[in-house]
């Protein structure tokens, strides 16, 4: 079953979710008025038909329309097809670098009279047509920043891959945890702030 909206249909999303008591995945965007050449659904989220859940060395392999065994199986008999290919890519910048420092300062004095306190101002890197496997840019980022919340996520030809150390909110019982990267300290919650930037990537696999 799937869920996307491009009208961040928050209310429908809530009404779509209603009464499911199974795994749901998916993801938001931020909005924002800039140019977006990847075209991801603002919203999309799924239940998934095979879920393979590890807990230390346990492997528990849940279906809905398929014999577990099977799924075990063919993971046991596939064979890797990420190839380490080198390529050399035209990685360009969104903005200028004039513009980069321009915008610092800018955001210096919105801090100065008071405006905000704190400012995560990024910047886009980009390459296109670029020939990108996309499992094995997976795996390079996972062998060189593992972290917790990795992620390979993939719609249609659309692929989201992501090695963050941040948890944004976890809510177990009654307590709500967060796990933020920078800028914070304890008080009343669970925090544990890491002095780490996340990665991620976006980009089209035709």
């Amino acid at each position: 079953m799937l869920f996307r909206s491009d009208d961040h249909a928050f209310d429908a999303l809530s009404a779509w979710c209603q009464n499911k008591k199974e795994w749901l995945f998916g993801h938001f965007n931020y909005p924002s008025s800039q140019k977006d050449p990847i075209g991801f659904p603002q919203i999309n989220f799924f239940i998934p038909e095979i879920l393979i859940i590890i807990k230390g060395s346990v492997v528990v392999i849940q279906t809905k329309n398929i014999d577990p065994k099977t799924v075990f199986t063919q993971i046991e008999n596939q064979h890797s097809l990420i190839d380490e290919v080198e390529v050399n890519l035209d990685i360009q910048s969104r903005i200028t670098e004039s513009e980069y420092l321009d915008t610092v300062i800018k955001l210096k004095q919105h801090i100065q009279r008071g405006d905000c306190y704190e400012i995560n101002f990024c910047q886009e890197f980009f390459a296109e047509n670029a020939p990108v496997n996309p499992c094995a840019v997976f795996k390079k980022l996972n062998s060189i920043s593992p972290n917790p919340f990795a992620v390979f996520y993939r719609i249609n030809k659309h692929y989201c891959i992501c090695a963050s150390p941040e948890r944004f909110l976890q809510k177990k019982g009654n307590t709500i945890i967060s796990q933020p990267i920078k800028g914070t300290s304890k008080r009343n919650y669970e925090s544990n702030a890491e002095d780490e930037k996340s990665k991620s990537y976006l980009f089209n696999s035709e």
